[in-house]
């Protein structure tokens, strides 16, 4: 599934911006992965363990981190690199972490 989440995240986040730019497309991409950290069997739950582990044992898959308000964390937590003037990076990371659960809308 982390093909799926990153080929869709990568074609919106480019959509939207109106680029192809490989930073912030790369950027996507990352993020695109993130939400999927509420599970140790994603490639991310397996590479952040302990994390995963944690909300694992205290959320269900497709819960908390695959929400507007987790998409909404991820924006204030990411915001300081707007301020310092890495925006089009910034909106790569947000645009690819909602897209990244977007994503699970469609598939079970």
């Amino acid at each position: 599934m982390s093909v799926t989440h990153i080929a869709f995240s990568v074609a919106l986040t480019s959509i939207t911006l109106g680029t192809a730019n490989p930073e912030i497309l790369g950027i996507a991409a990352m993020a695109a992965l993130l939400p999927d950290i509420d599970t140790g069997k994603s490639s991310i739950g397996r590479l952040l363990f302990p994390v995963s582990g944690w909300l694992e044992k205290r959320t269900v898959h497709r819960g908390i981190t695959h929400s507007f308000f987790a998409s909404g964390v991820v924006t204030l937590a990411a915001y300081p690199l707007s301020l310092l003037g890495y925006s089009q990076l910034w909106y790569g990371l947000i645009l690819g972490y909602f897209f990244g659960w977007f994503a699970d809308v469609f598939t079970k």
